[in-house]
This record gives C-alpha cells, structure tokens and sequence, in this order.
C-alpha cells in the first residue's frame, strides 16, 4: 500500500513570503484508506509513526512520505455517518483502536495511548496488546489489568526505557517503566496533555490552567502560564505575547524543546503555534480566516530545520521551518531573520530558503504590514474592497493590497497597484511610516538627514518617514554617511526594518 505523499516532499505552499507548509492529511490515491484527524506524530529513524483518532488507526510512513503500513482495522460507521472505534488487540489488520491519541517508543515498538478505552496498547511484532489499563476508568497504580486511567493522552519517552503518560482526566502524571509498573509521579494537575522529554526534564502542556510546565527531580514549576495560587482572572485563557509575565495561552495541548533550549507550543485554543525563546512568547503561526491552518493543533514533532504540528480539526500536518539554508550564521541580517520569521511575519521563499538578498516588492511589503497589525492587534481584520485591475482575485496578496489601499498605507495609480514591483529603501520607509499613522504609533520623534551625503535623493514624500525612522532607530543608514534612499530594497532588508518595528511597536 502506497500512498502519495503528504509531508514535505509533497505539497509545499510556498507563496511569496511564507515557507509554512500545510499538507492535507487526507490526500490519497483512490481505492485506498488514508489518513484522517491526525493526532500523534513521532518521528523514527525511517519515517514516523502517526495516531489518526479519525479513522482510529495507527500508520507508518517512510521518510519519503509513502504511507507503507496501516496498523488497526478500520473503524466502522456509526448512525451519525462518524467512524466508530473499538477496544480489540490483535493482529496489526485486526486490532481495533477506540481513540489513539499519541505514540511513543517503549521497548521494541511502540506504545499508544488509547484515550477513550482508558489504557496503553504496545505495538510491535505485528500485534497490539494492552501495556496497562483495565479498560476501566479510575486512577489506580499497579502492573498490567490491575491499572486505571482515566483518558490517557500525551506520551513522552526518557530515554531509559520508560514513557511518561499525562492521565489527563484524573489531573496527572504517570510512569510506566520497562517492566510494565505504572506508578504516578506528579498529582493535582488539570486535564494535562501534551509532553515532551529533554535532557532530564519533563515538559508539560497542562491545558486546563493554560500553561507549560517542567518536572525535573520531583519537583514542578511552571514555565508559562498563572503561577499556583494565581487569582481567578490570571488564570484565565488569553492570547498574549510578550515576556512571560504578561504571555497568556488557551488549552495549549502540545509541547516541544529544541536543542537551543526554544520552547514550542500547540496552543490548541488560539489556534495557533506559538514560541518561548530568551523570557519572551511570540506566535509563530496562527489561523487567519477558515481557509487556513491552523484550526485545533495539538502534537509538534522535530524533522530536521522544521518542527511538524499536527491539526486533529483541520486534518493536516503543518510544517514550519525554524532555520534556512541561506542564511549564515553571523550575517548581519541573521537575528532580524530569526526575528521576523519567528513572528510569522516574513518566513522564506521556499522551505529551507528565505532569499535574504532578493528584492522586495509590493505585493510583498503590504502582506507583511498586514500581518504586522494582526501582531500588534489580535482581533485585527484583514479586509478591504479597494479594487485594482492588475491585482486578480484570489491571489495571494489580494486581501493585503485591498487592506492597505483602504488604510491609505499603499496607494494605487491609474486603477493599477503594480503588485510585482519592487520597492526601494524610501518606499518601504514610506509604507511603515503611513501604517504608524494609521494604527497609532508615535511619529513625532525625527532625525535630521543632513549628516548624510545623499540626502538630497530622498524624494520630498519620504522625508517625513526618512526622519521618523532613522529618529525612532527603526531604520539605520545604508552606511555611516548615506541612505541610498533610491536603493531597490532587499527581504534581508525588510527584515531589519520590521525588527526595527516590532521592538519600536514594544511587541
């Protein structure tokens, strides 16, 4: 059995200015079954190992994105048209899942945790067992048939031979170790999912107090999110970014670490992938409107320079590329490149690519602005019905050029808007400065442009914006003693200018 395949060597929607892939889970060849609401993903040394509570299976894919394996029989339709599963082990073409919500490695295969039937299944040798549970909800430690969950969901391996089980209805954490014990390590959680394992530390998604968590040496402490004892209104789900005392989150039911220490979260109820980096949240994606991912992410894998989140609503795996080819370490652009991209604001040209030196257009400038303001302002509408004849109907910077012309951030001319045109160093300059105006950003503070020799290039239009970035330090000199105000402008560019901004803007 082969399927086409859906990761990224399959469909990558590279748009001009994101290298975020959504991948439908449900594409396949005809005749065959594949994929649904995909949950777990667990990369392994030839592929990855996927849980579909949809279609209650389990499958494996090769690391060329060919789904080679299906383990579980497929689930039966129910009255209402949905897949109904069932608690059955058995052969890998007889065993019957009720909901496998995520896969870890345990012993020689894996270990599933089957939420609605309250127990681990082991997967391997072409059988499914149950690993421990009695089918039964309750909250008993023990070995075996004589052990109770009560909805088990995230799993986290530790290297030692054990996995780590968040007994999410129950408000715990509990360890099975390589003989079978089930024993419970952590106590008075609320309804915690997502985990993950790093060098000694267990990272938890603790979605019912909307907040991240570590346990290391018996001892717990949160990472992000209301402290213990925090007050009714702290505790409360939000949608903030910035330091982590003001950062808030919604049911977030995924987690994962990178070996730079970066934390990345499925915040499931925002809709969003969101990062802690160096004490500060910033979102790394979120659902524009209903044609978009994420809608309900919930497990984040590692492959390579891309973390891969799965969408259990939307039925897709997304990927989000964390580095890019070319970029070097140390240019000058690097860190604004990390900035902006981890604020999804400019990503790259395709998946490992962010093409730093390639020129920006205008299509490009105002996408990016009008992600900007959903930045600056979460509940911001991207809508416009200015209308341009070169500007054709559900291209991809559409909804931005009508956006921006309605603002009067970016104006047309003789009913053309020129989309593909690049912009120089003033125009860009130009574009920030009428979006500050617009959604209320200090412009008062300037700085003369005497003390450079090419002044006198700068078009009288942009010599109020001129001096607003160069006196708000969003903008910096081509040199010591020019502008090159006329200069075509660069992505590498655009990407200091918008750091330059989003520090200015205080996000």
């Amino acid at each position: 059995m082969k399927l086409r395949r859906i990761l990224s060597l399959l469909i990558c929607l590279t748009l001009a200015l994101s290298s975020v892939m959504v991948v439908s889970a449900a594409e396949g060849t005809p005749n065959v079954t594949v994929p649904g609401a995909v949950s777990g993903i667990l990369k392994v040394s030839d592929g990855y190992m996927i849980t579909d509570v949809s279609n209650k299976l389990i499958w494996k894919m090769d690391s060329a994105g060919n789904y080679v394996q299906r383990i579980g029989l497929l689930a039966a339709t129910g009255a209402d048209g949905e897949p109904v599963g069932a608690y059955h082990d058995g052969l890998y073409t007889t065993a019957q899942f009720m909901e496998p919500w995520d896969i870890a490695p345990y012993l020689d295969g894996y270990i599933v945790s089957d939420a609605e039937a309250n127990v681990l299944r082991y997967v391997a040798n072409n059988l499914v067992i149950t690993a421990a549970g009695s089918g039964k909800a309750g909250a008993k430690d023990g070995k075996g048939k004589a052990v109770e969950f009560s909805r088990p969901t995230g799993l986290a391996a530790d290297g030692k031979g054990g996995v780590y089980v968040s007994d999410t209805n129950n408000g715990l954490i509990r360890y099975i170790d390589k003989s079978g014990n089930v024993k419970t390590v952590v106590k008075d959680l609320v309804e915690p999912t997502g985990l993950f394992f790093k060098n000694g530390t267990l990272y938890i998604a603790e979605t019912g107090r909307n907040r991240i968590l570590s346990f290391k040496d018996s001892k717990v402490e949160v990472i992000l999110g209301p402290a213990k004892g925090a007050s009714t209104e702290a505790a409360k789900p939000g949608f903030i970014d910035g330091s982590k005392a003001v950062a808030r989150l919604s049911a977030p039911c995924g987690v994962a670490v990178g070996d730079d220490g970066t934390i990345y979260i499925a915040d499931t109820g925002n809709s969003a992938v969101r990062m802690l980096k160096d004490g500060k949240v910033t979102t790394i994606l979120q659902k524009k409107d209903n044609s978009t991912a994420p809608t309900r992410p919930r497990s984040i894998a590692f492959a390579g320079n891309c973390i891969l989140v799965t969408d259990v609503f939307a039925r897709q795996i997304i990927s989000i590329t964390l580095t890019f080819d070319d970029v070097a370490t140390g240019a000058w652009y690097s860190n604004a490149v990390k900035t902006v991209s981890g604020h999804g604001l400019i990503t790259g040209t395709g998946k490992t690519v962010f093409s730093p030196q390639a020129s920006l257009t205008r299509g490009m400038l105002v996408t990016i602005l009008s992600r900007f303001r959903q930045i600056q302002d979460k509940n911001a509408v991207i809508y416009g019905e200015s209308s341009f004849s070169d500007v054709a109907e559900g291209a991809w910077y559409e909804t931005a050029v009508k956006w921006a012309a309605d603002n009067d951030i970016a104006k047309g001319n003789g009913g053309l808007f020129a989309p593909n045109d690049n912009v120089t160093r003033q125009d860009i300059v130009t574009l920030l400065y009428r979006y500050a105006q617009a959604f209320g950003l200090n412009t008062s503070k300037k700085a003369s442009l005497n003390s450079y020799s090419d002044a006198g290039l700068v078009s009288e239009y942009a010599r109020p914006a001129m001096e607003w970035a160069l006196g708000s330090g969003i903008m910096k000199g081509a040199s010591a003693t020019t502008l090159n105000p006329r200069g075509t402008a660069t992505r590498a560019e655009a990407a200091q200018l918008f750091t330059g901004l989003l520090t200015f803007a205080g996000l």
